[in-house]
């Protein structure tokens, strides 16, 4: 797995589309059937995304296939025509145990964000320039899921130290599990953090639904023990 860098809203700039950069993603009402929804119609059973004029339709697919970011991203900044559908992808998981070892990368001091928090919302941006870390450097400016674009939180940052206090843990190793985590995290925090109020979405985008991925129970167990022992 290769950790991208995803230059959403510069991509689209430069493919050059009619339509807005960053898309909105949308689900169809609970209460929607074929019968009064006519854009659904067309849909297969395999289609999991539709493509609007500001963004794209998202709805569950079958249980063995998941829909892409990627591929549905890729279709709407091509420029695509309204109602083109999206197919799911089969899922494969690698046989890979969750406890595999993997070696943690070098982490950045001073790697935040100026003016942005974990606890805090997203930082809105035009640009890399108007997303300044702690160290004088930038990150990307990216596209959330509603249509407007925000700072990439840097991959070092406190934003993400689940994954680093699990390098510390274990001697600058992480379990695979929490190293995969880290890689969409890290990626898609913006798209992850604009899905919030849509269920769907979070369901049936895969990249999305690594982020939401929760630990083993037993771990759960005992994280809640730990933090009723804080208290």
């Amino acid at each position: 797995m290769v950790k991208m860098s995803l230059l959403f809203l510069y991509l689209a700039a430069e493919i050059g589309v009619a339509r807005p950069p960053c898309p909105t993603a949308t689900c169809p009402k609970d209460t929607c059937i074929t019968a009064s929804c006519p854009e659904l119609e067309t849909w297969n059973i395999s289609d999991c995304a539709n493509i609007t004029a500001l963004g794209f339709d998202v709805r569950s697919s079958a249980q063995n296939q998941t829909c892409r970011l990627y591929d549905i991203l890729t279709s709407y900044w091509d420029n695509s025509p309204v109602g083109t559908l999206v197919p799911a992808a089969n899922i494969t998981s690698p046989a890979i145990s969750p406890n595999l070892g993997i070696a943690c990368p070098s982490r950045i001091l001073n790697s935040d964000l100026i003016g942005f928090s974990s606890s805090q919302n997203l930082l809105s941006c035009g640009s890399s320039q108007d997303c300044i870390l702690e160290n004088g450097s930038e990150t990307d400016c990216v596209c959330g899921l509603d249509g407007n674009s925000y700072c990439l939180p840097h991959s070092s940052s406190a934003v993400f130290e689940e994954f680093w206090e699990e390098c510390d843990r274990w001697g600058n190793f992480s379990r695979y599990k929490y190293w995969k985590k880290w890689v969409y995290y890290s990626s898609y925090y913006v798209m992850w953090a604009t899905s919030a109020d849509k269920m769907c979405v979070r369901q049936t985008i895969m990249e999305i639904e690594a982020i939401l991925e929760e630990i083993d129970s037993a771990e759960l167990l005992i994280v809640s023990f730990l933090l009723g022992l804080s208290l």
